[in-house]
């Protein structure tokens, strides 16, 4: 199936000012760009950075970087001012001990994200639209704020959804301002639509942005024929400010904003690079990150890259098969059987003493017995428990994870 060219290549084509794109032409722009990063880096006196390399061969050379490095590397260790910062956010990796990792950003980091954002969206989302955003932030340089930003400029409206609202709540929320379109984690908002169905809440929402969690290829198979939703994956991590990759209309993996980033896939084990088509642990650089570059840094993410053309005509190298961050449960098969239940609204795992609790939360208090036999099948041994939805109840909104009841029980001491 083929398409449109891509927002993501035809955006490099103006930034760059070029008729069409190839890889040589891409390539020679990373190179420029990441030499500038060297530069930054062997300037701060950073050990293990030469001030360029001749060809983007050489990246392997580099060192790698992993969250304890990044959670060190701040502006003044770049020698840079903290009056160009104009946003931090702070991250703690799931599961682990070690320190907060804190995001800077300048304007000129948060005008790429935008510039990202307005091209990408426009896979999917048009002039007129009324978008739902399921995302954190209420301020200008928060993400939701970015969003909503990056939509004014094409005449689309973007609507954020309340934090802490009960499912009923946000579902005649997004009804009563004429929602058209979403950008949620894919769970999320299948969960939210099956429940407006059930209870005949006018919710038609047609067209989405899948972003924030691992995205099932049920799920999107759900959710396109069962809620008539057009749906297209985006990936991103909050230490690239967001902006990352999202598909086109070819739908044969995501377009990589290259003028941006720099996306390797390696053996999580020795952390050589592998070739094309094969699943590694992805490192991004961020190429033109004016306060916080980061050089080969260590997603934690798992997917596979191709850089041959779309069949959009697209030279924009693509990812697709991203399983999210390591150290947490992307609950992979379970999302498939779950959510392939048209029951099935959200669940919740907890694991007591090294046993596994599912609970389903579904439309009517059941499920399907194939789902059931299929769960006890990648879950033996784990408990079950079904329960009907409630209008008060609320769906989870961001990334599943397991919860251990102990490490909670001692986080709360």
């Amino acid at each position: 199936m083929s398409g449109p060219l891509s927002r993501v290549d035809r955006l490099l084509q103006e930034k760059w000012g070029v008729q069409s794109l190839d890889r040589r032409i891409i390539q020679s722009h990373q190179l420029e760009a990441l030499n500038q990063r060297l530069r930054q880096y062997h300037g701060a006196g950073i050990p293990g950075y030469p001030q360029q390399i001749n060809g983007l061969e050489a990246l392997s050379d580099l060192p790698i970087m992993d969250p304890a490095k990044l959670a060190v590397l701040t502006p003044s260790v770049l020698g840079i001012s903290q009056r160009w910062v104009a946003k931090i956010s702070t991250l703690k990796t799931s599961g682990t001990t070690g320190p907060s990792k804190r995001l800077f950003f300048s304007r000129g980091d948060l005008e790429e994200t935008r510039h990202f954002f307005q091209a990408g969206m426009q896979e999917v989302i048009g002039p007129g639209d009324v978008v739902l955003i399921a995302m954190p932030g209420v301020r200008e340089e928060s993400l939701a704020g970015l969003i909503c930003g990056a939509l004014f400029t094409f005449g689309a409206r973007g609507i954020v959804l309340p934090a802490n609202l009960c499912i009923d709540a946000a579902c005649r929320y997004g009804a009563s301002h004429g929602v058209t379109k979403a950008i949620a984690a894919p769970n999320f908002l299948l969960g939210l639509l099956r429940y407006a169905k059930s209870r005949r809440i006018p919710l038609a929402i047609n067209g989405a942005i899948l972003s924030s969690d691992h995205c099932h290829p049920v799920v999107v198979q759900r959710l396109q024929e069962e809620q008539g939703c057009r749906c297209f994956n985006h990936y991103a991590m909050m230490e690239t400010g967001c902006a990352g990759a999202v598909e086109c209309g070819s739908h044969q993996g995501m377009h990589i904003w290259e003028g941006g980033l720099l996306l390797e896939v390696v053996d999580p084990c020795t952390l050589n690079p592998l070739p094309d088509g094969v699943q590694g642990e992805l490192l991004i650089t961020t190429l033109v990150r004016q306060i916080q570059p980061l050089l080969r840094y260590r997603t934690g993410d798992l997917g596979r890259m191709t850089h041959h053309p779309c069949s959009c005509g697209g030279a924009t190298a693509r990812l697709w098969d991203v399983i999210r961050a390591e150290g947490q449960c992307t609950f992979g098969k379970w999302n498939g059987i779950l959510f392939g239940d048209a029951q099935v609204v959200d669940y919740e795992v907890t694991q007591k003493n090294g046993e596994l609790k599912i609970k389903i939360i579904t439309i009517a208090g059941w499920i399907e017995k194939s789902t059931a036999d299929a769960l006890r099948e990648v879950a033996p041994g784990g408990g079950i428990t079904l329960c009907s939805i409630q209008g008060n109840d609320r769906l989870i909104g961001g990334k599943q994870r397991v919860t251990d009841e102990k490490a909670l029980a001692a986080s709360l001491k």
